[in-house]
């Protein structure tokens, strides 16, 4: 066990397993950069009571969150005056899965817009979850970000909506589909522990494998489409009656 630890290790550290990277986004980047980004983004730990959150105080070499789970710097539960607060919220595209820091984001970018070009003082805050779908955001504003005195919600989300059962989608089942079984906890277990990664570097090279091996993007039937998108419209058209009641946009 302690040699197939080694060895996986070594291998790990050589082909790190993202697929992400080998894009040509990615092609000038130096070879560290890319390593940290990829685990950093692995190693990124969330919990999902009493809903989707990551944990806060996360530091790696491309990731932060603070001390409200949230990614990048601190910020104050009051908000301050004369500013203009807005949340990104969304999947791991809001979030920035793959970016070499906090502020290479979109809100990261967004924040950088508004410091150069705007008289105001904008707050933009980087609230993406992997993982996240609508209903869960969902939760994490009527349950959090109201306390923050939000003025303005960005949502980026849809995907990761398509992934989950019809039923699934408007109700609060982080785990989607996915039966929670001894085994698959156990299974987990071994995934998610921070000693012995064999398990773990096993399996996101089989799942890698696995999509390199598709040949294409499967698409859900349209009548299931159909129906997720109006389970993702009637939740944010709550969050937007939400917001008429809590003044924000």
């Amino acid at each position: 066990l302690v040699a197939v630890e080694g060895l996986l290790r070594v291998y790990d550290y050589q082909n790190p397993g993202c697929l992400f990277l080998e894009t040509e986004v990615f092609a000038n980047l130096d070879q560290d950069l890319k390593r940290s980004i990829c685990w950093d983004n692995n190693n990124l730990k969330w919990s999902y009571d009493p809903y989707l959150h990551l944990e806060p105080n996360q530091h790696y070499v491309t990731i932060n969150t603070n001390q409200d789970g949230f990614r990048g710097k601190e910020i104050s539960l009051e908000k301050p005056l004369d500013t203009f607060r807005v949340f990104v919220v969304g999947g791991s595209t809001a979030f920035g899965v793959g970016s070499s820091s906090d502020s290479s984001t979109i809100p990261g970018y967004l924040q950088k817009q508004y410091d150069f070009n705007s008289e105001l003082n904008v707050e933009v805050i980087n609230v993406g979850i992997p993982k996240a779908y609508s209903y869960s955001n969902a939760l994490l504003i009527k349950k959090n970000l109201i306390n923050f005195e939000p003025d303005l919600l960005i949502i980026y989300s849809g995907w990761n909506d398509l992934a989950r059962s019809s039923e699934d989608s408007h109700t609060y089942n982080p785990a989607g589909n996915v039966p929670s079984s001894p085994i698959l906890k156990i299974f987990r277990f071994l995934i998610n522990n921070g000693y012995y990664q064999s398990v773990n570097i096993l399996f996101t090279n089989y799942e890698n494998w696995k999509i390199g091996i598709s040949e294409q993007l499967k698409t859900p039937p349209f009548d299931y489409s159909e129906q997720m998108a109006k389970n993702w419209q009637n939740t944010w058209s709550e969050i937007c009656e939400l917001g008429k009641s809590n003044n924000f946009d």
